[in-house]
């Protein structure tokens, strides 16, 4: 299906972690999340996945929104959230200066890239442990290059974007980028691009007024109980059986050791059902011989993505529910080497790996409506840059 789509990356969560207790940071978290995620919902997108602290949205063609305008939304959307939300001063902090007074260590801040075409979505996983829901395309790898491109405050788009947006919008760019690359399209309060025709304004803002579609019947223990099983597999296992009313709330500062692989595939959609359901099949039997190493292992698989650094997987050990004595080296070690020779022996596929042992945030964050658990700090970043390094 042809789609917008957004990537919104925060900064700052990470010396806002040495700042505050996990209760004021978790607050802190979720309410700048709650901000940003409002912004995607009033005009008309959806959160389709968070990435650590940074998610992607999407506005999907359908017939009553084209792909024109749903770049428009996109945009629109990105162009208000870098205006309202870039050096957000976290009120838990207002007391609090550096040696010179100064508060801007305590600014949280946003920057964002667009991209457009088509993408699949699938669902990976088994019907007993664990599912992950995965989306695929050609604009992950645009708004990344965008989103790279935008400094603190600044709104990217692809070349493919910019190219539609340009036959809505009267586009002036204050400096134009080299041909195939993504483009700054706002920044901060400044918008580069005007929408040319009033009533198209009038139609999309009455696409955002429309209700979001959300289950709300009533159905009957019989029926809820095998759905709510389904549902709970995509769910992190350190709280799939939290009966808390508040998750947002329970969040902790734990010593955790991280994993990052990343399977050495070409994640492209080719448009040949042939050729793309190999792919489909590919990630589902990666996500299985992961989960079963885990399993083994008794880790928990925090996440898998396609994302700008391709397709990884993230495990965890040292959240609830999968702390041990030793688990680095009884554990957490013997699973990293078992899932790099699994996807070698089974699938043929070679892999990259980065691991980490350190404090980190664990947690839900987002929103009320979108959010998801979370394993955030200093050590779990460095698990997915020296996934990355050149030198591993």
């Amino acid at each position: 299906y042809g789609t917008a789509l957004l990537l919104v990356d925060i900064s700052g969560f990470t010396r806002l972690s040495t700042l505050l207790n996990v209760e004021s940071l978790s607050k802190a978290i979720n309410t700048y999340f709650e901000l940003l995620i409002k912004q995607v919902e009033e005009h008309g997108g959806d959160v389709l996945k968070f990435a650590g602290d940074a998610f992607f949205a999407e506005w999907r063609e359908e017939s009553d929104l084209d792909l024109e305008e749903a770049v428009l939304q996109a945009a629109l959307c990105g162009a208000s959230i870098v205006k309202r939300y870039s050096k957000y001063h976290v009120p838990q902090l207002n007391d609090i200066s550096d040696s010179d007074g100064n508060l801007d260590h305590a600014l949280l801040d946003v920057h964002c890239g667009i991209g457009v075409g088509q993408m699949a979505c699938l669902h990976v996983g088994n019907n007993e442990s664990r599912r992950e829901f995965l989306f695929v395309g050609e604009p992950i790898e645009q708004v990344s290059a965008a989103e790279a491109l935008a400094k603190h405050g600044q709104l990217g788009a692809s070349p493919e974007a910019l190219e539609i947006l340009e036959n809505t919008c009267d586009v002036e760019l204050p400096e134009e980028p080299e041909e195939g690359s993504p483009a700054i399209i706002a920044w901060n309060g400044e918008r580069y691009f005007e929408p040319e025709d009033e009533s198209l304004m009038e139609d999309l803002e009455q696409y955002r007024q429309e209700p979001p579609s959300y289950l709300s019947m009533v159905l009957s223990p019989k029926i809820m109980d095998p759905l709510k099983q389904q549902m709970s597999l995509y769910v992190h296992p350190a709280i799939r059986f939290n009966n808390s009313r508040n998750v947002i709330a329970n969040a902790e500062i734990r010593s955790v050791y991280t994993i990052f692989v990343k399977p050495d595939i070409k994640p492209c959609i080719k448009g040949n059902s042939e050729d793309d359901e190999q792919l489909f099949a590919l990630l589902n039997d990666i996500m299985g011989v992961t989960t079963r190493v885990l399993d083994r292992f008794k880790g928990h698989l925090r996440q898998f993505i396609v994302d700008d650094k391709g397709v990884v997987l993230i495990a965890t050990w040292g959240q609830r529910g999968a702390t041990f004595p030793n688990m680095v080296t009884e554990k957490g070690l013997p699973a990293t080497i078992a899932i790099h020779d699994a996807l070698k022996i089974q699938l043929d596929v070679q892999s990259l790996v980065g691991a980490t042992f350190g404090k980190a945030y664990c947690g839900v964050v987002g929103g009320t409506l979108r959010h998801e658990f979370a394993v955030l700090g200093p050590s779990v970043n460095l698990a997915a840059r020296l996934m990355s390094s050149a030198n591993n």
